[in-house]
């Protein structure tokens, strides 16, 4: 019996000391630290405000340089026929892509495989995370969504005063920024048309383009990356403010991927529905590993909106239509 009592009373013992550490032990508050909300705030300060006003326009979408001889044509085919595109509607275009920092205020975290750095792309988000993102941004902010999902569709309302992802034809008329050459690629900000030398001339090599031009001022491409992605606003912006339209990472658009037509159009916004038996997002500008060819203002490419492939080098940026 008196055993009995001992190992109780050292139980006893056990457990209230145990207790006592437990609540001593300093817990987390689950709070947000005054350098954590400081830094949120920045945060949605640069995906709020660092915006350029896109005033509506007409340009000639596309590229002309479509021949069949050429080694690369597998890749520009679908960059013709060039077409007449008007816009109606003035918009708002953040002047960067969306960054880690920026994605993790509004989202809560980013991808566990996105490399680290505040200002650097957030990428490994695929086109539905850029969707959410935007409106949950709206709504943050007290804006209307522009985005509605049911049984899986997305329909956009493109005259919302939320934000959203812009349509192919947004995005190429201010990657442009005024520039109405159509007969030779060029790159966003960059005034050199000597691409089509290189695509000529069988004894030259895309790989090798030199990294002094002036279209290595504004684009980071693979000649000059280092093979890595950079941080935002590190090269100069085209002439409307817009940095990094091309090069660095390639951009989600609205548009379902599918060829162009001739005809003159006004706001498009894409195929009503998917194309093909893989359907494709369309996604511009090229990453910091293209050749410069794939950099262009007019290079189109095409991703599965779910899916995972160039992950590591696909991010986007937002738009906002304007109210007048």
């Amino acid at each position: 019996m008196k055993k009995t009592l001992l190992k109780t009373t050292a139980l006893l013992a056990a457990m209230l000391l145990s207790a006592s550490l437990a609540i001593a032990k300093p817990k987390k508050s689950g709070k947000k630290s005054a350098k954590d909300s400081e830094a949120t705030a920045a945060a949605l300060k640069t995906a709020t405000e660092d915006f350029v006003r896109v005033e509506a326009g007409t340009f000639m979408m596309g590229s002309e340089y479509t021949r069949e001889e050429d080694k690369y044509v597998g890749y520009e085919k679908e960059e013709g026929p060039v077409h007449s595109v008007t816009l109606t509607r003035s918009f708002y275009m953040c002047d960067h892509v969306v960054t880690n920092a920026e994605y993790k205020a509004v989202m809560g975290k980013i991808h566990r495989a996105a490399p680290k750095g505040d200002n650097l792309p957030v990428v490994f988000v695929n086109w539905y995370n850029a969707i959410d993102y935007c409106n949950a941004l709206s709504e943050l902010q007290g804006l209307t969504p522009c985005y509605t999902k049911k049984a899986g569709n997305v329909t956009c309302d493109f005259t919302a005063n939320g934000y959203r992802l812009p349509t192919e034809a947004e995005w190429e008329y201010a990657a442009r920024a005024g520039d109405g050459t159509t007969d030779k690629n060029i790159w966003s900000g960059s005034s050199e048309k000597w691409i089509i030398d290189i695509l000529n001339d069988p004894n030259l090599d895309p790989h090798t383009v030199s990294q002094e031009g002036s279209m290595a001022e504004y684009v980071w491409f693979e000649h000059n990356s280092d093979k890595k992605m950079h941080p935002v606003k590190e090269k100069k912006p085209n002439a409307w403010g817009l940095y990094d339209m091309t090069g660095n990472v390639w951009e989600w658009c609205w548009d379902w991927y599918a060829p162009y037509d001739s005809e003159a159009v006004t706001d498009p916004t894409g195929p009503a529905s998917p194309q093909g038996q893989w359907p494709k997002r369309a996604c511009r500008g090229g990453d910091w590993d293209s050749m410069c060819i794939f950099c262009t203002v007019t290079r189109r490419g095409g991703c599965q909106p779910n899916g995972d492939g160039m992950a590591n080098m696909r991010s986007f940026r937002v738009v906002r239509t304007a109210e007048d």
